[in-house]
């Protein structure tokens, strides 16, 4: 079964979306899934660093309403095993990091560096835009030293980010986490479980209705 999944390492729900898409799998017995994340940046002209909290209380100037969506995704994390910072975690653009999370995917290690990723944006204050981080981290995820220092160095896997962000633009997909199950088959979101076991479902099965 093939799974394409537009994501952005600076989107929690994603990393909450990918958790649930794991535990669906799994109770579903799937065990030959191919899983492909693919790059869709939700902030392609972000520069610098900046704290999200900062971020997000100018945006959208209330602290109670952005306390309160960090403590419902807080929650929904803690259900799956997921232990988000939201004090913690740095507004940065992702190009670089998406360009690395294709080098993976080619020499075979891409959920585990997109992981690797999610869980170092979410959970561990990683600032994913200095190129130091990102060595560290792709290393840490079983990528070769000397690769990544030359992807970083230039623009190599530039054009298949943007390959993936123009695919995502002819779908018409706006937001992330995006699944769609064998070609087919689309969910938006960071889903229920038992959402994504349906999904899972009707994609095994050849269903003619939309998920």
């Amino acid at each position: 079964m093939r799974i394409d999944v537009w994501s952005d390492i600076a989107c929690p729900w994603c990393w909450l979306g990918k958790r649930h898409l794991d535990l669906a799998l799994e109770r579903a017995g799937v065990k030959d899934a191919q899983v492909q994340f693919r790059s869709f940046e939700l902030q392609p002209n972000m520069r610098g660093t900046r704290p999200v909290r900062e971020y997000l209380l100018e945006r959208f100037g209330s602290a109670e309403a952005v306390d309160a969506a960090h403590e419902r995704l807080a929650r929904a994390g803690r259900a799956v095993g997921l232990d988000y910072d939201f004090d913690a975690a740095l507004m940065a653009n992702t190009f670089d990091a998406h360009r690395l999370t294709h080098l993976a995917k080619a020499r075979g290690r891409g959920l585990e560096v997109m992981e690797r990723f999610l869980r170092a944006r979410q959970a561990e204050g990683a600032d994913m835009g200095d190129h130091a981080t990102l060595r560290r981290l792709a290393l840490e995820a079983g990528l070769d030293g000397a690769e990544v220092d030359e992807v970083l160095a230039g623009e190599a896997f530039a054009e298949d980010v943007r390959r993936d962000e123009d695919a995502a633009r002819e779908l018409g997909i706006g937001g992330v986490p995006f699944f769609v199950f064998e070609g087919k088959y689309a969910l938006s979101g960071a889903q229920p479980v038992e959402v994504f076991e349906r999904a899972i479902a009707a994609a095994r099965a050849g269903s003619p209705s939309a998920v």
